[in-house]
């Protein structure tokens, strides 16, 4: 407001300042006027000739209608000029203050955003593999009942995982994905092409609930894989993920990877043996 009402009473004090110098400043009359004005008086016979050698401005323009009309033509072109000056530095600033503004709603926008998704993910479900077991295939494949394998696996194996939800919201599964190699390194990137899709409805519940996956795929590995496992001259890898999506439907993935770990050299006991963590990180991770 009071921006508006200084743009407004400008104007006024400059017209003020220009009427004043208009009347004090005084200019060299025209010579022509000048020797116009003696030969008046000479021929009048007045002796004071009254004739001025200079003249305000304001008196010049009262005595030429041209002089007249340029000196308010000067006056309201000043004053334009100045307030659209004053116009244009109060634009500036109100362009600096809305940019201001504008970041700093940005920020505030950024920032209830980040806390949002914050609170967001506290609630998620959280879910990640707990527990995986080589064991023997169902009969009449393998013994009856099903053994958890120790040392160097045998010829034919299987898997049984458990994943657990370690959030405070349920998770519903989607699917599940579970691959086996044996080779010494794994390539830098996972693919996910054997699977199966979940049935509806298969959820694990919140706070610590637990999922059993026991697919029916079998591990063939041959008596070279095998030997070559014992001489740690390669790896059975397991690597796969678990598709799940959170209360607003939301797909996340719950990937691992882990690397058969056989009986160390020396050790009488097979219960060394078992999974443990390997892999690229690509291979590894929730999201």
């Amino acid at each position: 407001m009071w921006k508006r009402a200084v743009v407004w009473a400008l104007p006024l004090p400059i017209f003020v300042t220009v009427l004043i110098g208009a009347a004090v400043i005084r200019i060299p009359v025209p010579p022509q006027d000048y020797q116009n004005c003696l030969q008046a008086a000479q021929q009048s016979g007045n002796k004071e000739t009254g004739c001025r050698r200079y003249e305000t401005i304001w008196q010049r323009g009262l005595s030429d209608p041209v002089a007249y009309y340029t000196l308010w033509l000067t006056l309201f072109t000043g004053a334009l000029a100045i307030v659209s000056g004053f116009q244009l530095w109060f634009l500036r600033r109100a362009d600096e203050t809305a940019r201001v503004s504008a970041d700093a709603a940005k920020l505030a926008a950024d920032a209830a955003n980040k806390s949002a998704n914050a609170a967001l993910a506290v609630e998620m479900p959280l879910v990640f593999l707990d527990q995986i077991d080589l064991v023997t295939p169902q009969p009449p494949l393998g013994p009856d009942p099903r053994q958890t394998v120790q040392g160097i696996p045998p010829a034919l194996t299987t898997i049984k995982m458990v994943f657990k939800n370690y959030g405070r919201t349920p998770a519903r599964v989607v699917s599940v994905h579970f691959h086996h190699r044996v080779i010494r390194e794994l390539p830098p990137d996972p693919r996910y092409t054997l699977g199966e899709e979940m049935r509806t409805g298969l959820v694990i519940d919140a706070s610590g609930g637990t999922y059993l996956y026991e697919p029916f795929r079998i591990i063939n590995l041959s008596d070279a894989d095998r030997d070559a496992i014992a001489d740690r001259k390669t790896h059975l890898w397991v690597w796969g993920a678990l598709t799940y999506r959170d209360y607003l439907g939301k797909g996340h993935f719950a990937r691992f990877c882990l690397r058969w770990f056989p009986v160390d050299p020396g050790v009488t006991s097979d219960t060394a043996s078992g999974f443990v963590e390997d892999g690229p990180e690509s291979y590894i991770g929730n999201e």
